[in-house]
């Protein structure tokens, strides 16, 4: 369980980035298991982000080869406000109705801007390390996995699917 991984025995790793004065996208692949949409992603920051930073989520198609391929969604430009930081946990929406097909598979990837590039930091995992499945793009550079590159780590980045649920509540009562 995602939540559970950042409890003191979550085996984190990293955090980690693409390299300073480039952009860079890490993710995850995943497969539908039933039509639905994908309503956002939520990924594990370092907290390092300033107030002015900018981080995106990109949805992709797995090449038959295993890679990800075409870009089928970008999720909306997130600028980390104040009531955003210290930026651990963050949740990137997508468009609505950005459909998933069942027994598709995905590659949900957050970007890393130039801008940022320095303070960008997605946290990875050993404790949900699936092989093959955490994938890499430097610049305008081929993907690869991250398993040649940072270890057995899945990175920390999670879709959200179904539909979007707003809870209201109210504070009726605070006691001493």
């Amino acid at each position: 369980d995602f939540f559970y991984l950042t409890s003191d025995e979550a085996y984190l790793e990293g955090p980690w980035y693409g390299g300073t004065a480039t952009t860079a996208e890490f993710g995850n692949k995943f497969r539908a298991v039933a039509n639905t949409n994908l309503v956002s992603a939520t990924a594990l920051f370092g907290g390092s982000y300033a107030i002015g930073d900018q981080v995106q989520a990109s949805l992709y198609n797995m090449a038959v080869a295993g890679l990800p391929a075409t870009l089928v969604a970008n999720s909306n430009l997130i600028t980390i406000a104040a009531s955003d930081t210290p930026a651990f946990f963050l949740d990137i929406p997508f468009p609505a109705n950005t459909a998933l097909t069942a027994g598709t598979n995905y590659f949900l990837a957050v970007k890393q801007f130039v801008a940022s590039a320095d303070r960008f930091a997605l946290y990875g995992s050993s404790s949900i390390y699936t092989p093959n499945t955490s994938f890499i793009k430097v610049g305008t550079g081929a993907w690869f996995s991250a398993d040649t590159t940072i270890g057995a780590q899945t990175m920390m980045i999670r879709a959200n699917v179904g539909s979007p649920v707003t809870a209201n509540c109210a504070i009726t009562a605070i006691a001493a």
